[in-house]
């Protein structure tokens, strides 16, 4: 699967099957993956970077893995910002290409908001 776009930004969340590839590519935009109930193709899947000015967002399941240490980044960042982040899980997604002017970021879940009641 392939999406491209331009200037603008594209979010994909809630339950959608994510191919074993994915190909992004995005010219001044963002793009908000969100995986945590997606159903996956397969173990492993590889999402291929073709970005200039912009940013992506990888929100992944508990019990995932991530790497990145095959996106090339000029001027810009890739992390991942989860704490005690597996080395191996499933499903494990591996992200390669590029980003040009712009941030990678890898999250787990959001979180819920924990509200304090008064008595």
């Amino acid at each position: 699967m392939e999406l491209r776009g331009w200037a603008g930004s594209l979010k994909r969340h809630g339950e959608w099957i994510v191919p074993t590839r994915l190909a992004l590519v995005r010219r001044l935009g963002s793009i908000e993956l969100d995986l945590v109930k997606a159903r996956f193709a397969g173990p492993v899947v590889v999402i291929e970077l073709d970005m200039m000015f912009g940013s992506l967002e990888v929100r992944l399941p508990n019990g995932a893995s991530a790497s990145i240490d095959d996106v090339e980044v000029y001027v810009g960042s890739a992390s991942d910002r989860r704490k005690d982040a597996p080395a191996e899980g499933t499903p494990h997604v591996v992200l390669t290409g590029r980003m040009v002017c712009g941030s990678v970021v890898i999250k787990g879940p959001r979180r819920a908001l924990l509200r304090r009641h008064r008595g």
